[in-house]
């Protein structure tokens, strides 16, 4: 998976879970038959992603003193571009909130973090050209 802030590539994670969930409403009425029937409503998205590798060097790239700093001083929505397969010309993309971020660590060992984005609007299906 790739993050996206702003045009620049923010982060890459190791894993992530990408839900997409689509509401139904019931709309059963005298004419159902005794069936209940329904409707879809509204649909929404999220995506996790933890293991986030971000490069603090000459790259450009955007590190995660970044994504900390928005998280807390900006409530802006950044794009999110989702590819689990580089192999593949697809992708999902879409616009986010950081909705939150974990930071993990021991003694001896590395530190990683997690971040939780929260869709805002439709995931739409691209493809690389």
């Amino acid at each position: 998976m790739v993050i996206l802030y702003d045009s620049s590539v923010l982060a890459y994670a190791t894993d992530f879970d990408l839900t997409v969930d689509k509401n139904v409403i019931e709309v059963t009425t005298l004419a159902s038959d005794g069936w209940k029937e329904f409707k879809v409503d509204m649909k929404e998205w999220s995506v996790s992603c933890s293991g986030a590798v971000t490069v603090t060097d000459a790259s450009g790239l955007i590190d995660y003193d970044a994504l900390m700093y928005d998280i807390k001083n900006n409530d802006i929505a950044i794009t999110v571009a989702i590819k689990p397969d580089i192999t593949s010309n697809k992708y999902e993309e879409g616009s986010a909130y950081i909705k939150s971020i974990k930071e993990t660590g021991s003694v001896g060992d590395k530190m990683t973090f997690s971040v939780e984005f929260q869709g805002t609007g439709s995931l739409t299906t691209k493809t690389v050209v």
